[in-house]
């Protein structure tokens, strides 16, 4: 995987750990589509950083992206 996609997925995670953002907002505030950030975020994310396998950080990172989900009417 390129450098820049697994740095952005980081800076993803943690902008919606610590802001409480949605998936929408962090999307809109680093430029990028809700599909992209949405894939960097949970299929990335994974494989690139092990160290967001933190259980309290990752509960609280899908906790935003099953908000929106939910707001999709995809859950």
């Amino acid at each position: 995987m390129r450098d820049y996609i697994e740095e952005r997925a980081t800076q993803l995670a943690y902008y919606i750990i610590e802001h409480k953002a949605t998936v929408r907002q962090t999307a809109k505030v680093f430029n990028v589509s809700k599909s992209t950030a949405h894939k960097d975020v949970t299929a990335r994310l994974m494989e690139i950083n092990p160290e967001l396998e933190d259980a309290k950080k990752m509960d609280e990172l899908f906790k935003r992206v099953n908000e929106t989900k939910e707001r999709l009417g995809l859950i």
